[in-house]
């Protein structure tokens, strides 16, 4: 059945929760898949504004490690969140 048609899926009370109950976990894994795909690019221009103010951006470690595989310049770009700099203003 096309994904409107409602009516081909629901033949009874039974197969009517059945397709409202698949519907329902498209739904969920089309928001988990948005989810991801938004916090992509987020991160995409944190990094972007990283580069053009010249600033360093701070990543989780795997994350890290996995874009310097695919490009070692990210490792002039970023910094690994175990080792933050401590601030040394005492003022």
């Amino acid at each position: 059945a096309p994904h409107g048609a409602v009516g081909a899926a629901c033949e009874g009370k039974e197969s009517c929760q059945a397709h409202v109950d698949s519907l329902i976990d498209r739904l969920v894994s089309t928001q988990t898949e948005m989810r991801r795909k938004i916090n992509t690019a987020s991160m995409l221009e944190e990094l972007r504004t990283g580069v053009l103010t010249g600033k360093r951006i701070e990543l989780p470690s795997a994350q890290r490690q996995h874009l310097e595989q695919g490009s070692p310049l990210m490792g002039q770009v970023t910094f690994d969140a175990r080792h933050r700099p401590i601030s040394t203003n005492m003022s």
